[in-house]
């Protein structure tokens, strides 16, 4: 079945629901570890689950498949659940134009879609018709506006290529050798373009296997030097299939029986 990844407020409830119908929870948090056997396994994931804004639900990213299975057993699980499909992807990236400024910031014309880059985002000012290569980072709580960056990166499984320099590598990875032996690559291999980011699985991988990653996100990234093909303003790389539910009071109520079955075999022990 597919791997998941959950960092959520809710991922004990949304745990033990996945669990219980074949999901193979990975890179769990620490409180999610303790209810699965202190299993805690570097793998890469089809989906992640995150937290939305406002708490009243989360944001789903990943394989589509995965992404529609998701879909299907929230949907039978969970009474009123809303699901919608934002109109732009997360990680999405796009040649925009500056259509106008607001007062936090500057709307952007994606083309099939608006988007708002915060002024702690712009780093100048910016001037109207302004041609912006910009990465959707987040959303607003019911998709409806894509929030814009101009840091853009480009992730595979192991690594992403940031156009923040450097080198970066997860905080789960805590081992002292292996930090050290990701450091090393990663300086090898960024550049004045880009820098590397390890993401967790990335931990004890091969160097040939990475650096086959590395290679093809080299690639990835050169492409978005191009114009998109609908012209300007328009779509460089697509992003990250998502989808955004909101859980209202039953679905809610639901989640903490979830919550509840997953935590009651250890509280049990506890008492014995």
């Amino acid at each position: 079945m597919f791997k998941v990844r959950l960092r959520s407020v809710y991922g004990l409830a949304l745990g033990a629901l996945l669990h219980e119908h074949g999901w193979q929870i990975v890179q769990p948090s620490e409180e999610l570890r303790a209810y699965l056997n202190g299993a805690s396994l570097p793998e890469p994931f089809e989906l992640q689950v995150s937290d939305r804004d406002d708490g009243k639900g989360v944001i789903v990213t990943g394989d589509e498949t995965a992404l529609a299975e998701f879909r299907r057993l929230i949907c039978q699980a969970l009474p009123s659940v809303g699901i919608c499909t934002p109109p732009v992807w997360l990680d999405a990236i796009y040649l925009g134009l500056v259509r106008r400024r607001r007062a936090a910031g500057y709307e952007i014309d994606l083309g099939a879609a608006s988007g708002f880059l915060p002024m702690s985002k712009a780093k100048r000012a910016l001037r109207s018709g302004e041609a912006l290569r910009v990465q959707v980072y987040d959303l607003t709580d019911a998709g409806e506006e894509a929030l814009l960056t101009l840091e853009i990166s480009v992730a595979g499984r192991f690594a992403v290529l940031s156009s923040m320099r450097g080198v970066g590598i997860s905080r789960e990875i805590t081992d002292p050798q292996e930090r050290e032996r990701l450091a090393k690559l990663g300086r090898r291999w960024a550049t004045h373009q880009y820098g590397v980011i390890w993401r967790t699985a990335a931990w004890g991988r091969e160097a040939h296997e990475l650096q086959r990653e590395i290679q093809s996100l080299q690639i990835a990234f050169a492409r978005l030097d191009d114009h998109p093909p609908e012209g300007i303003p328009g779509l460089l790389r697509p992003g990250t299939p998502t989808l955004i539910a909101e859980f209202p009071q039953e679905s809610q109520s639901v989640l903490d029986l979830w919550k509840s079955r997953l935590i009651a075999p250890i509280m049990r022990r506890t008492q014995d």
